[in-house]
């Protein structure tokens, strides 16, 4: 799968970009694709369609900017001050809860979500309608709901960075007028992407499925589509996202229905992993709690990354770790974005001894006090030997436990998976939904499945074999205590970050932070609870208006019927 999107995005970009000009020429060169020879052969709708995934990988979205956005405007990380020097004042911009409308990387993310969208859209004109009497037809019925699919997340991608007042464009332009659409009316994004949702579970196949197994493995299933229909109608019980809000407890009936229909196997088997971390590496990719993630590989000769990106890419690596890994000077890293002092001590302490984490999810996820050890020029390093600036700490999802230049040769960029939407996830925000509902006890049950998961042994390699939870480890063999119940733990009523966890719903929130650190869900539960004002700590900021990006100033330019 990961390949196929490389060879499509190749072939599709090379027209999809020019389709609205003339024809200059009548003659064909019969060894080159054009726009007029490319959807005629059966294999062109799984083509058309591989390519509609490419967006995801761009420096825009996955490949790096979607991350520094995220985590910079949350309470869990921050730009470094490698981030926030003269020479990357777009990134120090983008931390900003005042980021303005010239922002280079802001204007990427709305630019990439487009160009899924355009190729989305692409797809359902040309293999939808064109292609009937072509295409087989469980391909065509897998294509058509994996664009729609598609098209909603990339929408969704809008709505949660910009809010729900974007440009939804459920056609491509046929001419000039249509280039220019105005800002979408409340309530319209959300229209569409609840069809696009509803549409794509009835089409897709389930997990297990030849459709989506073997060389297929990776694309979207109707369980992924069932996932993010039950997170969309989660963020639309937000009024900051839903301004036509009238009962919460409406969506919060129509997500939980859908959490409960994935919990209960109903779109295939999924299960959580045995290790907390086979969710974060690059040897246990597509696993069992995964429901859709972003594929990304080592491909070619990257000594030249930065002009590769671009929308005909050679190249499907991730830069993820190399700005949000491990401190610069080791691995050649940059480190601009690291985690906060409160993501760090938002993992819990044994009472007895303040300074003693007992969730193995600390070290799972960050570089830390007593936790993962880094080689680097076949030194092994603990983080007490780094010369961490500050004692500040760095995050360890999606990196590897030492330099790659080592073991690959001269790779810039990563070829961890990232995973945007996993079971853990799902039985949170069933948890959430429920809570909301009123059944708490219910709600502890999917609750504690994730806490007891987290003391689970991780059997890594020798570098961390120090780790009490290495099952390698001689002297504990990976035995580690279990977590507390959520019960317990709402009973001992710790003190976390200065709030007082007494109730499920602050337990709750407490374990979406800790099971989900680094993974850019933080900063959209800050806003759709819309507790900004009470965990930002910036003179800058205010709610709602420090919640979403400015429309991008190149778009208001070039569009004269969008005033920002």
């Amino acid at each position: 799968m990961k390949a196929k999107i490389l060879i499509s995005i190749l072939i599709l970009t090379s027209f999809l970009f020019v389709k609205c000009s003339e024809d200059y020429l009548t003659l064909s060169d019969p060894n080159n694709i054009t726009k007029g020879s490319f959807y005629s052969e059966p294999e062109h709708a799984e083509l058309a369609t591989n390519a509609a995934y490419a967006s995801l990988q761009s420096f825009g979205l996955y490949a790096q900017y979607w991350s520094y956005f995220a985590d910079f405007k949350s309470d869990e990380s921050f730009a470094t001050r490698n981030a926030t020097n003269p020479g990357s004042y777009t990134l120090a911009d983008l931390a900003s809860y005042q980021t303005l409308a010239t922002n280079a990387e802001a204007a990427r993310i709305w630019r990439d979500c487009y160009r899924g969208i355009y190729r989305a859209n692409e797809v359902l004109l040309e293999v939808g309608v064109n292609m009937k009497n072509i295409a087989d037809p469980d391909i065509l019925q897998r294509s058509i709901g994996e664009v729609h699919f598609l098209r909603a997340l990339y929408l969704l991608h809008l709505v949660k960075a910009y809010g729900e007042f974007i440009i939804v464009p459920e056609k491509n332009p046929t001419d000039r007028d249509e280039f220019f659409r105005p800002l979408a009316k409340a309530g319209k994004a959300w229209e569409v992407i609840i069809s696009d949702l509803q549409k794509a579970k009835e089409l897709l196949p389930k997990k297990g499925s030849a459709l989506v197994s073997g060389k297929n493995l990776g694309r979207a299933t109707k369980g992924a589509a069932a996932a993010y229909l039950g997170k969309a109608y989660l963020f639309m019980t937000s009024p900051i996202y839903n301004s036509k809000l009238i009962d919460a407890n409406a969506y919060y009936q129509l997500a939980k229905t859908e959490f409960e229909d994935l919990a209960n196997g109903n779109f295939g088997s999924y299960t959580l992993t045995n290790y907390f971390r086979d969710n974060h590496n690059n040897t246990s990719e597509n696993n069992s709690e995964s429901l859709f993630e972003v594929q990304f590989e080592f491909l070619g000769d990257e000594s030249d990354v930065w002009e590769e990106h671009d929308p005909i890419s050679t190249q499907e690596g991730s830069m993820r770790s190399k700005g949000s890994g491990m401190h610069d000077g080791y691995a050649v890293r940059w480190y601009n974005n690291a985690p906060t002092d409160g993501a760090y001590f938002e993992f819990e302490r044994d009472p007895a001894k303040p300074d003693s984490v007992i969730d193995p999810r600390c070290f799972m996820t960050m570089w830390c006090p007593k936790g993962a050890r880094f080689t680097d020029n076949n030194k092994v390093y603990s983080y007490e030997d780094i010369k961490w600036r500050k004692g500040n700490y760095g995050w360890r999802k999606y990196e590897y436990d030492f330099d790659p230049n080592e073991v690959y040769g001269k790779q810039t960029s990563n070829d961890h998976n990232t995973r945007i939407m996993r079971l853990a996830d799902v039985y949170l925000m069933y948890a959430e939904c429920l809570i909301a509902l009123g059944n708490e006890s219910e709600a502890a049950v999917w609750i504690n499945k994730v806490r007891k998961r987290a003391t689970n042994a991780v059997n890594e390699g020798q570098v961390n074999d120090h780790l009490v939870y290495n099952i390698k480890n001689p002297v504990t063999n990976g035995v580690v205590n279990p977590l507390p119940t959520v019960q317990e733990l709402i009973a001992s009523a710790p003190i976390i970050n200065g709030v007082k966890i007494d109730n499920m719903m602050k337990a709750l929130r407490h374990e979406r932070r800790v099971e989900l650190a680094g993974e850019q869900h933080r900063w959209f539960d800050i806003i759709r609870w819309n507790i900004g004002e009470q965990v930002i700590n910036d003179p800058l900021f205010e709610a709602p208006g420090s919640y979403f990006l400015p429309i991008p100033q190149e778009e208001i330019d070039n569009n004269q019927n969008i005033h920002n």
